[in-house]
C-alpha cells in the first residue's frame, strides 16, 4: 500500500511539472467514485459520510446474508460470493440482472445474497469498493445535471494501463470524455493481467474502432 502511494504521488508530481499546479487531476478510478460519491451520496439515499465498507466488512455483511437467508456457510463461503458479487458490479448488473441471467440454484442464491446484501449496505449507510464505480456510473448515467458539472470539469482525460479496464470503468471513461471527446489512453494488450478481476483486453484492441477519429501511437 505504501507503495502504491508513492507512485501515485510521483505520478502527481511529474504532472505537475509539466502542466503547472492545479492543472489536471491524478487519480485512479476508485479514487474519482469516492469524490463523486460523496458530493452525490444522497441521490443513492446514503449521507455524504458513508462509511466504506473494506473487505472484512463486506464477508461480515455477507455472512449476515447467508444467515438470513438460511443459507449454508460451507457452501456459499462469503469470500466467493463477494468476488461474485464484485463481479456482477463490474458488468453493471443489478440483482435482478443477476437474477434473470442464473442458470443454476447456486447462481439464482448467489443473486439473492446480492439483493440482500445491497438492502443491508442501503440500511447502513454504505458502499463497498466496488461501489465506487458501479453507483458512479449509474448516477453518471441518470442525472443529467451532475453529467454535464462533471464532464465540463474533466475536459481532457487520459486512463494509463487501458487494457486492465473492466465494462463499468470502460462506461465511466466513454460518460467523462463524452461531452468534449477529448480522450487519451495509453497501455499494452500484452499486458493484461487482471482478467480475473473483470478486466476485459477488448477494450484496448477494439479502441480504434469505437473511436474512428483516434490516432494510433505505437512505441
Amino acid at each position: 500500500e505504501e507503495q502504491r502511494r508513492e507512485k501515485e504521488r510521483i505520478k502527481r508530481e511529474r504532472v505537475e511539472q509539466l502542466v503547472g499546479w492545479g492543472g489536471a487531476q491524478v487519480m485512479t478510478f476508485h479514487a474519482f467514485g469516492v469524490r463523486l460519491l460523496r458530493d452525490a451520496a444522497e441521490k443513492l439515499g446514503r449521507p455524504p459520510s458513508f462509511t466504506l465498507f473494506d473487505r472484512s466488512d463486506a464477508e461480515s455483511a455477507i455472512k449476515t446474508c447467508l444467515e438470513e437467508l438460511k443459507l449454508d456457510k460451507t457452501q456459499y463461503a462469503p469470500r466467493s460470493v463477494l468476488e461474485a458479487i464484485g463481479t456482477y458490479k463490474s458488468r453493471m448488473m443489478t440483482p435482478r440482472d443477476a437474477a434473470d441471467e442464473s442458470v443454476s440454484r447456486m447462481e439464482e442464491d448467489t443473486a439473492a445474497i446480492y439483493a440482500r446484501y445491497e438492502e443491508l449496505l442501503r440500511s447502513s449507510g454504505a458502499f463497498d469498493f466496488d461501489d465506487l464505480i458501479e453507483k458512479s456510473v449509474r448516477l453518471l448515467d441518470t442525472d443529467p445535471e451532475l453529467r454535464e458539472r462533471i464532464q465540463n470539469t474533466f475536459q481532457y482525460v487520459l486512463v494509463d494501463e487501458y487494457q486492465d479496464v473492466n465494462h463499468g470503468q470502460h462506461r465511466l471513461t466513454k460518460l467523462l470524455a463524452a461531452r468534449h471527446g477529448n480522450l487519451c489512453v495509453t497501455g499494452d494488450p500484452d499486458q493484461c493481467i487482471y482478467g480475473w478481476r473483470g478486466a476485459e483486453i477488448h477494450y484496448i484492441l477494439d479502441f480504434p474502432r469505437e473511436y474512428p477519429e483516434a490516432k494510433v501511437v505505437r512505441l
